[in-house]
């Protein structure tokens, strides 16, 4: 398979950044006046750069990404860390360092962020070589997310100036420390970068003779600074004319880049315009750009975030782009005809714009399929006046010109390079003709609805300048309508994302079900702009279900229903209307009994079913002699985790080598979740075994199983030596560590501080190679608190309303357990808002994975669990006899998280069963 071609970076925010993310220059108060010198520190610990890059180089030889940044998750506030240095005029200076060890450039992420009229912000090294800022009340936005640039070196200084007249004011967290070890980085690489990116030599710069006809259709292109969770991405796209000609600002890029960002992630993607040297030589300097800062996704290809169908994505920037930017809204043309010649404009390694060229005409092709339907065009390169340009890493998402100047794909990817053979000097771009209306029904995966909202049928325009007319409108297009009635509801394909709008007060949307088996028949309705509510209803029009969840939380609802026809409304409470963005509604149905295993026949060795890692799935045990096989393939060094979940009678699990030995087992009573962790497990084919204990079977419903494999990272222990309390290693609070037991004397001690405002401690132990026990001494040395779990499960300890003061931890592996390989997870957290400590029993911990108080419950309950990434998790309660009695689906958050489930008044007081589809815990209502 081709890879596509996108450039993983790590680089957060650049500095030519305007809107909410321009500087206001001058110097930080330090910089004149006589200042204590001492500042507070916050140590983040090193990476192992050796093996990080060797896992890079294979990374790459798999076609993924490249990886140049660790960032670590901290939160370093005004009021935790630092240190306030008082004028005599009243106002403040606050300065905090943040020392990432090893780290070649820094850059940090800020949330809660919200400066005063009056006060600044800067960031600089310790050299002064190099100052960002100042940052002021302007540089505010709606959300309080906000970040900077890329430092040089391994250390960075934040100084922010109050004055008196707003003291307390002003607030914000620093959520996020980027430690760059790559020397892709120009800030990494000594002032020894090459021209300015790390684009191939053989690209042509916009503005050579090659780009003298397409000065217009280069100022629609910019790059792409994407964030995606904890990583940041360089891609290409462009601006977007629309039928109406109104200056909305739609942008055209792929959909491998990033499109399963979350809302907050799209609020700090970054456009860069005008990013070019002003001729066709390389600058002496960098040049300067224009930015837009956020935007919401309106479309999409496919649902995988990766280069499903033709590969497109359409955002929509949340501000107006500045008539001074001098930007242009690219044509574009939808006829599936081939282009004789034209060019692709694009930022390859995130380098300055570059333009490539072909001159033979497109041919029909696909990127990941053969045959026809065709979603992709070939485009050859062709060697010109000034050199033989291609693409790179960075340009996917750009557009694809034909010889009038309109765009008609933009780039997947593809073998070209300027090292690459006169044969693979092509590239593959999904065709705007497919993307048009063929990769879906609903608006959210067609360009048409967005770029031909008033369907007038057209499949080309021209390009405009800006400005070209009123840029207030950003209203949604809502094709369902009209469907404001039972009769006129739009029939739907279950499971399909629907988007739409509430744009009056009397406005309310109809959508028609069909359901051919008894099931749970269910809806999820959310990215709201305002107080959105959905209601269930039958044939008839009887309400089976409703959501009324207030201001713009999610809504969910479910009912048991039987075959038949059903409706979804959905509607504003009290007359709520938004229409600037569309809501995104999922309906779902779950067969009462019913389970299909599309992966039979896999009952040997020989026979098994090759699966994913990271993608769960359902299939059945269906006999007394039934077994599954399974089979993974794992490249490099990894810990091999298998989960089987949703039991429904007594089967357990095996993890097999690639000759058939076995090498872990689960073998829990009942219907307990099994779960196997090996670590430390080298590239090759492993086996997964499911079966029945004692010939248990279910014929009808199925089970859950999930296999990841995750790159086990071998660390070196920079704390050492701390072996004693004297010698204990300081460490960052609510920052989590790696540390290593490396033999069977080996201790570790750490300390670290509370605070008045944040007194309750939490203590985290993860990752565990071995059996690992943990402990917490207070500054005198006594014990407070201990956990000695068994075997490798993680270990927790809570100990609230703790003096302020230093508190140590010491970390050994039980009967001499220890690692040279892998390391433990360490994190202490402290927090204003006790935690709720585990049941312990007999003196030990018991780690659960799914904590639920209080029990007995008046009806609310509230539920604890870890999770290892951001995704969508159903609760589900159920009575004694199985039924379900709730369920919802909540979105959660890698880490901790606390749900509350408010159980349905009409629940009878008893027993009920809460479930994660993995964990069960009881409850025990009582009214």
């Amino acid at each position: 398979m081709r890879k596509p071609l996108f450039l993983l970076l790590w680089l957060l925010l650049a500095c030519h950044i305007s809107n909410a993310q321009v500087s206001r220059g001058g110097k930080p108060y330090s910089y004149s006046a006589n200042l204590a010198a001492q500042i507070t520190t916050q140590t983040i610990p090193s990476v192992s750069q050796a093996n990080l890059r060797k896992e890079d180089e294979q990374r790459e030889k798999q076609g993924l990404p490249l990886r140049v940044g660790i960032i670590f998750p901290t939160d370093y506030s005004l009021n935790n860390t630092g240190a306030w240095t008082t004028l005599s005029n009243g106002d403040r200076i606050w300065r905090l360092k943040i020392d990432v060890q090893g780290a070649l450039a820094t850059s940090l992420y800020y949330n809660n962020f919200h400066l005063p009229e009056g006060a600044t912000l800067f960031v600089y090294n310790e050299d002064h070589s190099q100052l960002i800022g100042s940052y002021t009340s302007a540089n505010n936005q709606q959300g309080g997310l906000f970040a900077t640039e890329i430092l040089k070196g391994n250390a960075c200084i934040i100084e922010y100036y109050e004055p008196g007249s707003v003291r307390g004011k002003g607030h914000f967290t620093i959520s996020g420390v980027n430690n760059i070890y790559s020397e892709r980085i120009p800030e990494a690489r000594n002032n020894q970068q090459k021209d300015f990116g790390d684009a191939g030599s053989c690209n042509v710069n916009v503005n050579c003779p090659e780009g003298a006809n397409w000065q217009n259709q280069k100022r629609a292109v910019a790059r792409i600074l994407l964030r995606l969770g904890n990583a940041a991405y360089l891609c290409t796209g462009a601006l977007v004319n629309n039928a109406r000609s109104d200056c909305k600002p739609y942008f055209l890029t792929a959909n491998h880049c990033g499109s399963n960002a979350s809302v907050s992630d799209f609020n700090q993607w970054i456009f860069y315009f005008n990013y070019e040297a002003p001729s066709c030589a390389n600058p002496a300097n960098e040049p300067v750009s224009n930015t837009i800062t956020g935007c919401v996704q309106r479309a999409r290809s496919g649902d995988s975030g990766e280069a499903d169908g033709s590969d497109f994505q359409l955002l929509q920037f949340n501000s107006a782009v500045p008539a001074s930017y001098n930007v242009y809204y690219a044509g574009w043309n939808a006829n599936d005809v081939a282009s004789p010649s034209g060019v692709t404009i694009h930022h390859p390694a995130g380098d300055i714009k570059k333009i490539s060229t072909y001159t033979t005409p497109l041919t029909n092709d696909n990127f990941n399929t053969t045959g026809p339907p065709y979603t992709h065009w070939k485009a050859v390169w062709a060697q010109t006046q000034t050199n033989w340009s291609v693409t790179e890493g960075g340009s996917s998402g750009s557009p694809l010109f034909n010889n009038t100047g309109q765009i008609v794909g933009q780039l997947s990817g593809g073998p070209s390079s300027c090292t690459a053979s006169t044969a693979n000097k092509n590239d593959e771009y999904g065709k705007m003709s497919y993307s048009w209306t063929s990769n879906g029904t609903d608006v959210l995966h067609q360009l048409k609805p967005w770029l031909d909202p008033d369907n007038t049928g057209i499949l080309q325009l021209a390009g405009s300048n800006y400005p070209c007319g009123d840029t207030t409108s950003v209203s949604c297009p809502d094709v369902y309508e009209p469907n404001n009635t039972l009769a006129t509801a739009y029939p739907i394909v279950i499971d399909t994302d629907i988007r739409g709008t509430i744009n009056t007060p009397s406005d309310t949307d109809y959508f028609k079900v069909v359901v051919t088996d008894s099931s749970y028949l269910g809806g999820f309705l959310d990215n709201l702009g305002a107080n959105f509510d959905i209601r269930l209803l039958s044939a008839t029009g009887s309400q089976l279900a409703s959501s009324q969840n207030t201001g713009t939380t999610p809504d969910s609802l479910y009912s048991i229903v039987g075959p038949g026809t059903y409706y979804f409304q959905i509607y504003g409470h009290n007359g709520a209307v938004y229409d600037s963005i569309c809501y995104r509604f999922h309906s779902y149905t779950i067969i009462i009994g019913g389970c299909t295993d599309q992966l039979e026949s896999n009952n040997t060795l020989a026979t098994a079913a090759t699966i994913s890692t990271g993608a769960a799935f359902p299939a059945l045990i269906a006999s007394a002699s039934d077994v599954d096989y399974y089979r993974i393939t794992t490249t490099g060094t990894n810990t091999i985790t298998v989960n089987l979940s949703n039991l429904p009678a007594d089967y357990d699990v095996r993890l097999l080598s690639s000759t058939g030995s076995q090498l872990a087992i689960s073998q829990n009573g009942g219907t307990t979740a099994e779960t196997i962790t090996y670590n430390n497990a080298a590239a090759g084919t492993y086996y997964i075994y499911v079966y029945g204990y004692s010939g248990a079977f279910n014929a009808s419903k199925c089970y859950q199983l999930l296999v990841n494999a995750t790159p086990s990272v071998a660390c070196t222990n920079s704390f050492e030596p701390n072996a004693t309390r004297a010698t204990a290693a300081a460490i960052s609070v609510n920052t989590e560590i790696n540390s290593q037991i490396a033999s069977s004397t080996d201790v570790d001690w750490f300390k670290f501080n509370n605070s008045s405002t944040q007194p309750h401690i939490e203590i985290l132990l993860s990752n565990l190679p071995g059996d690992y026990d943990l402990y917490l001494y207070d500054s005198t040395g006594t014990l407070l608190g201990s956990s000695e779990n068994g075997s490798t499960s993680s270990e927790r300890i809570v100990y609230n309303n703790g003096a302020v003061g230093t508190y140590y931890i010491r970390v050994v592996g039980y009967n001499g357990a220890f690692s040279t390989g892998v390391c433990y997870k360490l994190t202490a957290n402290i927090s204003s808002t006790p935690k709720t400590a585990e049941i312990s029993k007999n003196g030990k911990t018991i780690d659960r994975e799914l904590n639920v108080y209080p029990v007995p419950s008046t009806g609310k309950v509230y539920t604890e669990l870890n999770s290892s990434s951001n995704k969508l998790q159903y609760i589900t309660v159920t009575d004694l006899n199985g039924k379900v009695v709730f369920t919802k689906q909540f979105r959660i958050v890698s880490g901790y998280n606390r749900l509350e489930i408010v159980l349905p008044s009409s629940l009878q007081n008893g027993i009920y069963i809460i479930s994660n589809g993995t964990t069960s815990r009881k409850v025990v209502l009582q009214r």
